[in-house]
């Protein structure tokens, strides 16, 4: 049985949504606010709460919910590096946002091994899944897991801890460690359009969740930049169709990372889409930039040769 995801709609991941075209799982942080600057600013729209009889538990809603989704194919999107075609996928805006949009927080993820060798190497249970303790929906949830290694004994059975809880209950030594990971959760089935990484299986409360792993990763963004004319009177920014996003840093550049701050660079009612297509040339344009606090995974796999 697969664990999948709840939605929540709020300003922010519909900002989200047309800003990145995001298809993956959304999550619960809070709709963050621009900074203030000149220029219109999103207005909150009131909600009722509901009565606490009408609360399920979060962990609840969650799996409920994740029940009903299906598989997704993540497309390539395109952007600008530097005046040149980079591509990316979209997970959406799924991981807590710290310090103004610098960082993300992590999660852990358990990795179960027996021991480690002379240089230090983990020696890894063979057959046995990673397990995690929160999914997208879930409050704590971060495509950014903090790996955990679970030390077991050489007869230790493979897959016989399924849990976060049940990890916590059976005296195993856990060692937390600095190694963190982009392995963003996904519905069963899903896969990429160039194909690779392939979906991994996991553990969440002894059902099987999936994630593509995209290898380590720092907790600092960096900034990602938008085209908008402006706010509706709602405060929805008004995107600049035709433009492509704009970023300064992908692998293998000092200070990539795949989680992106969002900036929405205010242009005016006749610029030509995509004539800026690199950070300095917006630097120099002079245009309002507005920074509404989200950040979104966007792991880059190809960039146009110079």
């Amino acid at each position: 049985m697969n664990v999948l995801f709840r939605t929540r709609i709020s300003v922010a991941l519909i900002l989200v949504a047309l800003l990145l075209g995001a298809c993956g799982p959304t999550g619960p942080a809070a709709t963050p606010t621009p900074e203030a600057t000149p220029g219109p600013q999103p207005t909150a729209a009131a909600t009722a709460e509901p009565t606490e009889a009408a609360m399920p538990e979060p962990t609840e809603m969650a799996e409920d919910a994740m029940m009903d989704e299906e598989p997704k194919t993540f497309a390539l999107t395109q952007g600008w590096y530097q005046g040149r075609e980079t591509f990316y996928y979209d997970f959406g805006s799924n991981s807590t946002v710290l310090d103004d949009g610098e960082r993300v927080a992590v999660a852990p993820i358990y990795v179960f091994v027996t021991g480690f060798d002379a240089a230090g190497n983990p020696q890894l249970v063979e057959g046995q899944h990673n397990v995690v303790g929160t999914v997208p929906g879930e409050e704590g949830y971060s495509d950014l897991w903090q790996v955990h290694f679970v030390v077991v004994p050489s007869t230790y059975e493979p897959d016989s801890l399924k849990s976060a809880p049940d990890i916590m209950g059976s005296g195993f030594e856990i060692m937390e460690t600095d190694r963190l990971v982009n392995c963003p959760i996904v519905p069963e089935g899903s896969q990429l359009e160039a194909g690779e990484p392939g979906l991994t299986q996991g553990w969440y409360n002894g059902e099987a969740i999936y994630y593509f792993d995209f290898g380590p990763n720092p907790a600092e963004t960096a900034p990602i930049y938008a085209f908008v004319t402006g706010f509706d009177a709602e405060g929805n920014p008004q995107f600049v169709e035709g433009q492509h996003n704009v970023i300064d840093v992908i692998p293998g550049d000092d200070g990539y990372t795949a989680f992106w701050d969002v900036n929405l660079v205010v242009a005016p009612a006749d610029y030509e889409p995509d004539s800026l297509k690199s950070v300095p040339d917006i630097m120099g344009s002079g245009f309002e930039i507005v920074h509404p606090g989200i950040v979104v995974n966007c792991p880059v796999v190809r960039t146009a040769s110079p």
